[in-house]
């Protein structure tokens, strides 16, 4: 191998080397975190709710049927977006509606101290009706 062959390859070794390392940052900037929803303007990760806030089980009767539902505290998520004096608030639950549009239900703060989000994103206010379920819930608004 001559001299510049030599050179040649090491310098396509570098830039090979230096383009593995570039991919490998860029990867290790873009991990998803996984799915999320947004409390007032903060996106909580569903991976850290049932990491961090307190798991209860709440048992609801269901047109006539009782269930039992877990899930992670709806006061805890509120308080792990950093909501100051949340139970100054109302907070409007949305999730996917009908025709592109959102559902969504007003709540006080008592209702948010009783009432979960399930692991598949469901709230569940086993003190108010049914309607105040929300599937797929996407967001949590502080009013």
């Amino acid at each position: 191998m001559s001299r510049r062959e030599f050179v040649i390859s090491v310098i396509a070794l570098l830039l090979l080397a230096t383009g593995i390392a570039s991919s490998l940052y860029l990867h290790s900037q873009q991990i998803n975190k996984g799915d999320f929803i947004t409390v007032g303007n903060e996106k909580i990760y569903m991976d850290d709710i049932f990491k961090k806030c307190r798991i209860v089980s709440v048992e609801v009767n269901d047109k006539g049927v009782v269930k039992n539902y877990t899930g992670a505290l709806l006061s805890d998520i509120i308080n792990m977006s950093k909501v100051k004096n949340p139970e100054e608030h109302k907070y409007t639950v949305a999730g996917p509606g009908k025709e592109g549009g959102l559902y969504q239900k007003t709540v006080e703060w008592d209702d948010m101290k009783n009432g979960i989000l399930t692991e598949d994103k469901r709230t569940i206010f086993p003190d108010l009706p049914r309607a105040f379920w929300i599937k797929d819930v996407i967001k949590i608004e502080v009013i």
